[in-house]
């Protein structure tokens, strides 16, 4: 059997990045993904969230150590390292932050167009890129509104 891993630097045998080669009786030797070596639990939020609080409950006291809460809870340390000093977020927080119009922003927009069409003016999608070119203060492009009208669909059809 050989083994062919790719990636930044050794990698283990048995991680995500490593495919073991095995030879059989056709030209084309037979590729198997193996399983990583560890658990993906660091990213399970209600893991995590308990580590965290662990960490806060023991802040001053002596038996405070951000590398025995990650073993107790079996996460990997420098990830719960990150999320505590807050230099983390998780994909909910990163996705709203990366987010032209906030929630509630967005939610107004619907309303705006709801309105506008309730009136037989139903707005262009230039009137829809400069409205949020306006709120978002800054520069929204047209597959934001192709996306946004896709997002929002069914409750800008009419009923």
């Amino acid at each position: 059997m050989r083994w062919h891993c790719w990636g930044a630097g050794p990698v283990p045998r048995g991680s995500a990045y490593c495919q073991a080669i095995l030879p059989d009786k056709s030209p084309h030797p037979t590729k198997i993904i193996l399983p990583s070596c560890t658990p993906h639990n660091s990213t399970t939020t209600t893991v995590m969230e308990k580590a965290l609080k662990d960490l806060e409950l023991h802040k001053g006291e002596a038996e405070f150590s951000i590398r025995k809460t990650a073993e107790r809870n079996g996460l990997s340390r420098t990830t719960l390292q990150r999320k505590y000093n807050q230099e983390t977020r998780t994909n909910a927080e990163e996705a709203e932050y990366q987010k032209n119009l906030t929630t509630q922003q967005e939610e107004e927009l619907v309303t705006y167009i709801q309105d506008l069409t309730s009136k037989g003016l139903p707005p262009t999608r230039s009137m829809l890129q400069n409205y949020a070119c306006v709120v978002a203060k800054k520069e929204v492009g047209m597959s934001w509104v192709s996306r946004f009208l896709v997002h929002y669909k069914d409750n800008l059809l009419p009923k």
